[in-house]
């Protein structure tokens, strides 16, 4: 399935037949001889319109296969359809091999069913025909066609007039942040007739066009450098830091068929460019074109396309490893996920993503801009851009800036803008791309999730989550009441997290796949507060010398009983026993001073006792055990301190000094006696101090 790439060119060559000469008189022989040697010169404007002649003249079937042919070549689409449907009504030649033909020209007219249907009829009889993967694919595209709709964020549009002619334009890119716009173009607004005296002031060039405001200026021409006369310059496209151009410079025969395409270079010079050379290593006695700067392996390449021997079909894609500078290794071919037995053409390659051209995969008309993804190692599935990158007709030269936001491509789709000097799909426009952002943006507060109120000083992190694994994006700390600002990108799982000393750590999970609108995201982070940790345990000696005061051994009046509330400190006691096996303790008792000196002694030696025998009934043995009662011979001092840290035995509730020292004499003498009535042990023998934890909170 040839494709030639300057199918547009509308140049007319003369043919040493006067066309002052009455029609009627040159006769069908005459006519076929002179289609015959415009064939010959791939001149294919020339052969058509005299093969039409010789078809009205005679009606001969065998030139509607020509003519419907060379419409296709010449991509008037409308017409190719209309011979190709006197093929089967006339019963013509070749009906057969062109139904292949006709199914296409059917889908590039956007009728997707009719299309299907003589695919169906090819490929029932295709058997082992070249041309059956093709056909498959063509109709699977056309398929999709059927049903695809266009990216409601996509607007596309002609580039208008500073930029398009009436012949063919294309490779068109983007420089200085979308400023400059760099094409190729004939720019002729009518038909040129050819001749040998004038073909090398005719080509395609390279020119570049200025934006002024929300349109493009006029475009001017490069200088000699890069646009050399007798060539067709065309093909460009620019280094990662655009400094640098490559292009292909190519050479016709007798026509519109190309004998030679190679790839040169040249460098930025102030306002201009150095005199371009030729690239080392790639090129050769085969056609290379449409050079693409990329990286694979973690090496700079140079993606192009080529006929060379060893490929799929026509047009392959290779690339080859830079070796700095013009210099590049031998070229590789990007392999069949990618190449096809149609044509690839016009690769395009940014952030990992390699765009090209084909006629191979399933798309929805001739050429479609089709996508594929490096993930290190290999290339992902190839997928068609869809509606709007792609019509029925032919579609190429795509690119993209870095933030997606502007592109363009080149198409000979039918547009209300569109200028043409032959038939509405014979040329080339350049069409600008918009894509309308979709900004996701996550507003994250950290709030205390008591008062919430902003937490001051909390760390908000931000990770992508991909297989369950975190990778941290963005970490900001709160330090005011309004919430952190996070730009999110696309398609993509977060989680996030705020984390603040004393608070246990919250964390949030989201993602913004499939989002079509600009949208905020809000999250607020609750973090709880860690309790306090106990006091720490603080611990004291006690020697033989000191008394432990077992401050809740305490009797009713006139009571020897133990008190509920005495075990307390009972259970305490028994403790240290059972820590200490040495030791033996004496249990003293106290008494307050009212009631006589021998009754008080006798009161406090039963306490005494009463506690001992607690302590016996536990599993204590006697004999380390002494109970003495001491009555009220060692009474205890009371001072406001004291008096406030036992003054819940009288009235209920703990009392603050200042509250004891507002009470009357009564009252504190009524809390003294209560005191006095209180049992200590005290070390007699076995080790001379022990540590023992302290009962009461110690205050800081």
């Amino acid at each position: 399935m040839k494709r030639y790439f300057f199918s547009s060119i509308l140049f007319v060559f003369t043919l040493g037949i006067s066309n002052a000469q009455p029609l009627n008189k040159i006769t069908p022989p005459v006519m076929l001889q002179t289609a015959e040697r415009a064939m010959a010169e791939y001149n294919y404007y020339k052969a058509l319109e005299w093969y039409e002649k010789a078809y009205e003249s005679t009606g001969d079937p065998a030139l509607v296969v020509k003519i419907a042919d060379l419409n296709l070549e010449l991509r008037d689409y409308k017409k190719a359809e209309s011979f190709y449907k006197k093929i089967y009504k006339n019963n013509a030649p070749d009906t057969y091999d062109r139904r292949f033909n006709y199914a296409r020209v059917l889908k590039m007219n956007g009728k997707y069913q009719e299309a299907i249907d003589v695919f169906d009829q090819f490929l029932g009889e295709a058997g082992n025909h070249p041309f059956a993967a093709l056909a498959k694919a063509e109709k699977k595209g056309a398929a999709v066609a059927m049903t695809a709709k266009q990216d409601e964020r996509m607007t596309i549009a002609n580039a208008g007039k500073n930029i398009n002619s009436k012949s063919s334009e294309y490779s068109p890119y983007l420089q200085k942040q979308g400023q400059e716009l760099y094409f190729v173009s004939f720019g002729e607004e009518e038909i040129v007739e050819l001749t040998q005296s004038n073909r090398n002031d005719f080509g395609a060039k390279i020119l570049v066009s200025q934006k002024e405001g929300d349109a493009w200026g006029t475009a001017k021409v490069l200088d000699k450098n890069i646009n050399r006369p007798g060539y067709y310059n065309s093909n460009l496209t620019f280094s990662s830091d655009g400094e640098t151009i490559f292009f292909a410079r190519q050479l016709l025969m007798e026509g519109n068929k190309l004998k030679e395409s190679k790839l040169y270079s040249a460098s930025r010079n102030g306002d201009g460019w150095t005199a371009a050379k030729e690239i080392e290593g790639i090129n050769g006695d085969f056609l290379v074109k449409s050079p693409a700067v990329g990286e694979l392996f973690g090496r700079k390449v140079l993606f192009f396309v080529s006929n060379k021997a060893g490929g799929y079909g026509g047009y392959d894609i290779y690339y080859a490893n830079s070796n700095g500078g013009n210099t590049f290794e031998q070229a590789v071919n990007l392999g069949a996920s990618i190449n096809t037995a149609g044509e690839e053409e016009t690769p395009f390659y940014q952030n990992g993503n390699l765009y090209f051209s084909s006629t191979g995969h399933p798309g929805m008309g001739g050429l479609d801009v089709f996508k594929t993804t490096w993930n290190g190692s290999s290339w992902s599935s190839v997928g068609n851009m869809g509606p709007g990158y792609n019509s029925s007709a032919d579609d190429l030269s795509f690119m993209m800036d870095e933030a997606g936001a502007n592109g363009l491509l080149a198409s000979n789709r039918i547009d209300s803008g569109s200028r043409s000097l032959k038939s509405k799909t014979c040329c080339n426009d350049i069409y600008t791309i918009s894509i309308e952002q979709v900004n996701v943006d996550l507003l994250a507060s950290a709030m205390d999730g008591k008062t919430q109120k902003a937490l001051q000083g909390a760390v908000v992190q931000l990770f992508s989550m991909e297989n369950g694994l975190p990778t941290l994006v963005s970490s900001q700390k709160v330090s005011a009441d309004a919430p952190l600002a996070f730009p999110l990108e696309l398609g993509k799982a977060f989680k996030l997290v705020a984390e603040l000393k004393g608070y246990k750590p919250a964390s949030a999970e989201f993602n913004t796949v499939g989002l079509a609108q600009s949208t905020t995201i809000e999250k607020v982070l609750n973090l709880v507060a860690i309790p306090p940790p106990p006091p720490e345990k603080e611990y004291v000696t006690i020697t033989r010398e000191e008394p432990i005061s077992l401050e809740n051994i305490y009797y009713d009046y006139n009571s020897a009983a133990i008190r509920q509330d005495a075990e307390i400190d009972l259970q305490f006691l028994l403790g240290l026993l059972h820590k200490y096996p040495s030791m033996v303790i004496e249990l003293s008792s106290h008494t307050d001073s009212r009631g006589k000196a021998a009754y008080n002694l006798s009161l406090s030696q039963r306490r005494a006792e009463s506690a001992r025998q607690w302590l016996l009934n536990k599993g204590i043995t006697p004999e380390r055990v002494v109970a003495k009662g001491y009555g009220e011979t060692s009474p205890k001092t009371i001072n406001d301190k004291l008096a406030s840290k036992h003054s819940f035995l009288t009235f209920g509730s703990v009392l603050t000094d200042d509250l004891v020292g507002a009470l009357g004499t009564k009252d504190l003498q009524e809390i003294a006696h209560q005191i006095n009535r209180r049992t200590e042990a005290q070390i007699i023998d076995g080790p001379t101090s022990i540590i023992i934890e302290e009962r009461k909170e110690v205050k800081k």
